[in-house]
This record gives C-alpha cells, structure tokens and sequence, in this order.
C-alpha cells in the first residue's frame, strides 16, 4: 500500500471509530456531577472546611527562626486575619511580617480538594513567592501537617499546626533536594483581645 492509501485507510478508521464512539443526538447527555458537593460520602467540603472556624479573627505573634549555615537567627512579629471566603468554599489568612530587614505582607488561600482528597493552601507573598502546599487533618491530634515542594528553588518543607481556643502555634523547615536545611522556624499565636 502506498503511503497516500495509508494515509487515507487511516482517515477512514478514524472516522469510523469516531462515529460509533460518538452518542446520536437523540441521547440525553450524562448528569452534571459536583464532587465539591461530597468529599466523602456524608461529607461535604464546607463540612472538612469547618476545621478552620478556629482560625477565624485577628491574630497577633513571633515566628521565630533559627541559626541555619551561619546565618543568625531572628524572629519576625506578626499579625493575620482569617476568614472565610467564597460561600465558605475557601479560607483565607491575609497578614504581614514585620522583619528585622523590612515588612512582607502574605496571603493564605485554603481548600479541601474533593477531587484528591486532601486539603489544598496556596501562599502568596508581597516578594513575588507563590507557593502551593497540600494538607491532611490529623483529627486525634487537632493537628493541621502542610507540605510543599518548590520545583522552582528545589526545596521542599513542612509545616505542622495546632489550633486552640485563643492559641495558634506550629513548627516548621525547609531543605533543599541534597537535604540541606535552610529554614527552621516556630510559631505562636494569640487571639486580639477586643478593646472596648
């Protein structure tokens, strides 16, 4: 066969194939499915968002950094707000970092991911950094594990967070690919008081 019959044999099967895979016009299209509406059988995304109800409010603390390659430690004083967004599809923690070199301001964007099951977080900082991390709710614990990877700085890390009434405090690190440590970081919170 030549190669012009080959290409023209190969049309026809194509076209053959899409016909018979293709429904007739007269089926009624398959339902529109929402998997945002059930996480879990039972269990809807505003329900595993609920978790962050904790976390709602203005919040005022340290991040203390620890000495890593030389460089000194220091800490940053911090203040946030949460908050829920979106129809409470979403929570968002919008704060800035007051550093010994300047002020960063940030944003946290959270999800619980219906489709992969887990919880989702997105970083947004006033430097430029954009960083994606994904989360899982250890219940038994009331502990909040986040962990990103950067393919863009090659570093991966962690974050582990508590949450009580009035309190907030997590632990946290970074190292790079040849597991080189280049942050190691703690956390504390504290719930404003309301002045009247």
């Amino acid at each position: 066969m030549r190669t012009s019959e080959h290409a023209v044999a190969c049309q026809r099967v194509a076209l053959a194939l899409l016909l018979t895979a293709s429904p007739s016009v007269s089926e009624d299209p398959p339902p529109v499915t929402n998997p945002a509406a059930d996480a879990e059988p039972g269990t809807s995304v505003k329900e595993k968002m609920s978790i962050f109800r904790a976390y709602e409010g203005e919040w005022e603390g340290v991040q203390k950094y620890a000495e890593v390659e030389g460089k000194p430690a220091f800490e940053s004083k911090d203040t946030f707000t949460g908050k829920f967004v979106l129809d409470d599809m979403y929570f968002e923690m919008a704060g800035k970092s007051e550093y010994p070199s300047g002020v960063s301001s940030y944003r946290w964007m959270i999800t619980f991911d219906a489709f992969q099951q887990n919880y989702r977080a997105w970083t947004f900082g006033s430097n430029g950094i954009v960083t994606e991390w994904t989360g899982e709710y250890k219940d038994a614990h009331k502990e909040m594990i986040w962990k990103f990877k950067d393919s863009r700085t090659a570093t991966s890390g962690w974050l582990r967070t508590t949450v009580a009434p009035n309190k907030f405090k997590g632990i946290g690190a970074a190292k790079t690919e040849n597991r080189r440590l280049v942050s190691d970081y703690s956390l504390e919170f504290r719930r404003k008081k309301i002045r009247i």
